[in-house]
């Protein structure tokens, strides 16, 4: 049986891609996103850029690719599915963006997007290979807005 880890959280925006989306760096709408399960061992730094600025072993586990959309401004997905998630206690998540899907492992391809530490459900233990669903409360609006 899978959890839910329902979230309105608060939430915040790297700075570098904050300057990326204000300047038609990035494109909610196009680009390829992704969502890394985050433990205590990574400290959020809004300066940060890469996804290699995380400890690989604060990477609890990632979701695939998603559709995403914008709408009102909000940017928004359909609930996020992380599986295989590791038995490290996560505490928060990150957004990403891959901006070359020929190479999903370089890291200088990975763009961390958006940091959230607020999350109902979270701290979480899953056993090895656990399912953990995000689901977003609609009357929030959406993961973030500009």
């Amino acid at each position: 049986m899978a959890d839910t880890i329902p979230c309105d959280s608060t939430n915040q925006l790297y700075t570098p891609a904050r300057q990326r989306y204000l300047t038609g760096g990035s494109n909610w709408d196009t680009q390829d996103v992704h969502f890394y399960l985050v433990t205590a061992d990574y400290t959020f730094d809004p300066n940060h850029t890469l996804v290699a600025d995380i400890p690989i072993e604060a990477r609890v586990a990632s979701a695939q690719p998603l559709d995403t959309m914008s709408e009102n401004g909000w940017a928004k997905t359909p609930a996020v599915q992380f599986t295989g998630v590791s038995s490290d206690v996560a505490i928060s998540y990150v957004i990403i963006a891959q901006t070359d899907p020929n190479f999903p492992t370089n890291e200088e391809a990975r763009l961390l997007e958006v940091f959230y530490d607020d999350v109902h459900n979270l701290p979480t233990y899953a056993p090895a290979g656990g399912t953990f669903y995000l689901i977003y409360d609609s009357s929030f609006g959406g993961l973030f807005r500009l």
